[in-house]
């Protein structure tokens, strides 16, 4: 027997996720006036201040730090600088702001993807007060609610363009917003492999299939964006390449790192409290085995128990593929950034995690 449940209206939904936005505003509200607080925050607010501001040229001609380029996220600290006139509380506020973007975003791809209004405000709500989104969020300088803000835009775009009647003018608004988000944070570079994803997952999704011109379309926009990226590197950081060569961790730490993001993941604890708490070290600490880790990680053990249940009892109710297809989409596409990390950075952060 097939069980109906009727979706809530339009205003109910938009209520809901108002009060969604408005819980998550009120929780990082209180965080956002500290002066900046994190080496990284005053490196950075150092280069904003005696290097881009007195050679703004020198933001897209100079590496962010050692090997990454990335001209955009120093653009936009200066402009935050400026209008701020040098606060913190610039800084996390922009953060906030786009964070809640994120949320909205999230919100929206859900229904994009067939879900339940509830699956969706659950999802938002979820993600905006998740734990390891804290770092991101109130780490003035940093600039990773902006870069993934360009990385779920390119997929709400991409998919609702390969549904449309022009799909050749909304790949190409997709790739604009791709090649931002790259020249923000090189990490997003993932993005296109989420956007060929999808393409896979739509032939299970939607009722006609995306056209084959759309491969055509986002092979040519994801050559002609690396290219512009790269092309870029080789101009004004030449050095980098053999840089990033050299950092590459070994196969050991890549598995260490790996687990550390895993445990990271499905421990329903924030790491600041699991700290206090149980003197457990952050998950980028050494150590990460000591103190009462275990039984902070059996907290995620049960979480990972209750998720194989979920997906045992989806099975034994003959799901349908459709449910599948976007499952295994989002679970893509959320982990497809870490794989950059990995390959590239032999030293774990909380905030590769957003």
């Amino acid at each position: 027997m097939t069980i109906l449940t009727a979706e809530p209206s339009s205003l109910s939904r938009r209520l809901v996720l108002a009060a969604v936005l408005l819980c998550i505003t009120l929780v990082y509200g209180n965080v956002i006036t500290p002066y900046f607080c994190a080496d990284d925050d005053f490196v950075g607010a150092h280069r904003t201040r005696f290097v881009d501001a007195r050679d703004p040229a020198k933001m897209f001609t100079a590496p962010q730090t050692a090997f990454k380029y990335r001209p955009l996220w120093n653009a936009l600290n200066l402009v935050t600088y400026r209008m701020g006139r040098g606060s913190a509380v610039a800084y996390r506020i922009r953060n906030l702001l786009f964070h809640l973007a994120n949320v909205l975003l999230l919100y929206y791809l859900s229904r994009l993807l067939f879900q339940p209004a509830a699956v969706g405000l659950a999802a938002a709500l979820l993600f905006g007060l998740h734990p390891l989104v804290d770092q991101s969020v109130i780490g003035a300088i940093w600039t990773q609610t902006v870069n993934h803000f360009f990385y779920l835009l390119t997929l709400v775009v991409f998919i609702r363009g390969s549904r449309s009647s022009r799909p050749l003018l909304v790949t190409l608004a997709s790739g604009l917003a791709a090649a931002t988000g790259l020249l923000f944070y090189d990490v997003n570079v993932a993005v296109f492999g989420s956007m060929f994803a999808w393409l896979i997952a739509a032939r299970f999704l939607e009722k006609e299939a995306p056209k084959k011109r759309v491969w055509g379309y986002l092979a040519a926009v994801t050559l002609g964006v690396l290219a512009l990226y790269l092309g870029m590197r080789v101009i004004f950081l030449p050095a980098g390449f053999g840089q990033a060569a050299a950092g590459i961790p070994t196969p050991g730490a890549v598995l260490k790192n790996i687990g550390m993001y895993a445990a990271a993941a499905v421990v329903p604890l924030d790491s600041v409290l699991a700290a206090r708490w149980f003197g457990r070290p952050f998950p980028s600490e050494p150590g990460f085995l000591s103190g009462a880790f275990w039984l902070v990680a059996l907290s995620g053990a049960v979480v990972i128990l209750s998720a194989l249940f979920a997906v045992w009892k989806l099975l034994k109710a003959r799901r349908p593929l459709a449910g599948w297809a976007a499952d295994l989409f989002l679970l893509f596409s959320a982990a497809l950034p870490l794989v950059p990390v990995l390959v590239f950075s032999g030293h774990a952060s909380e905030t590769y995690l957003y």
